[in-house]
This record gives C-alpha cells, sequence and structure tokens, in this order.
C-alpha cells in the first residue's frame, strides 16, 4: 500500500487506483481521459488543506479538475471562475442540493470559487461533477 504523503516516491497511477478502492476513481478517471483527452500530472502538495500526491487532469495547458486521492472515496477540486461563474449559476438549480449547499458556503475570492467535491458513492454527485467539469472545459475552450 502507498503513503500518499510520502514525498519521496512519487505513485503510479495503479497504485493510486488501489489505495482509493473505489470503482468511482476508474469510471471518473477514465471519463476524463476518453471524454477530454486530458492530460495527468501528479504533484506533490505541501498544502495543509490537501498535502500529499495529487492528479491534475488538463487539456490544452488548463487544469479541468484536480483529484485528492483517500482510502475508499477521492476529492475533486473544481475551480470555478470569471469564465465559468456565469453557465455554471445557470447550471446550479439543477444540481443536487448538497452541491448547491457546497457552492453557497464555499468562500469566494478573486472571482473564484474552489469547489473541493468528496466523491465516495454512486449517485447523482457524479454526474453532477461531470457537468461542472463540462463548464470548466467549454468556458476554457472559449477564453483560452
Amino acid at each position: 500500500m502507498i503513503d500518499i504523503l510520502e514525498r519521496d516516491r512519487m505513485p503510479a497511477l495503479y497504485e493510486i487506483s488501489d489505495y482509493v478502492n473505489n470503482s468511482l476513481w476508474d469510471e471518473f478517471y477514465s471519463y476524463l481521459i476518453k471524454e477530454y483527452g486530458v492530460k495527468t500530472i501528479l504533484e506533490y502538495s505541501k498544502c495543509s488543506w490537501a498535502p500529499g500526491w495529487n492528479i491534475k487532469l488538463k487539456r490544452l495547458g488548463k487544469t479541468l479538475c484536480t483529484l485528492y486521492p483517500h482510502e475508499g472515496f477521492f476529492k475533486v477540486l473544481v475551480v470555478i471562475g470569471e469564465n465559468e461563474k456565469e453557465e455554471f449559476i445557470k447550471l446550479l438549480t439543477e444540481l443536487t442540493k448538497d452541491l448547491q449547499d457546497l457552492y453557497h458556503k464555499t468562500d469566494k475570492g478573486m472571482g473564484q470559487c474552489w469547489l473541493m467535491i468528496d466523491l465516495e458513492d454512486e449517485g447523482d454527485r457524479l454526474e453532477d461533477i461531470k457537468k461542472i467539469v463540462a463548464i470548466r472545459r467549454n468556458a476554457k475552450r472559449k477564453h483560452g
């Protein structure tokens, strides 16, 4: 088993998948690869908010989202910036109540909202995250 906090050893993607041990990890990661042709970049974060190895998924040099692995689940960070805000607000009422609440509770600054979303089990949350990532991707294509 890998130690996600061990900075001196970058884990392989299969090791991260084994560590998370949740089929949603593989499903979401595969979706991003197939749908957007994202580039995978493993980075180590020293941030106290989310320390350890994470995976940035980039398209055309822009980060669509970042995945933070945990045992049994993972977090998805999607930044809603000025380019995405208008479209995201239109979508907001279609998202699950817990994601609406998360958005309203999340601090906003410098025109951005950093949504850190737990993904642990099947349900509407996965589909909501896909919709949010699509907004980010489309905004980056138009304005990037």
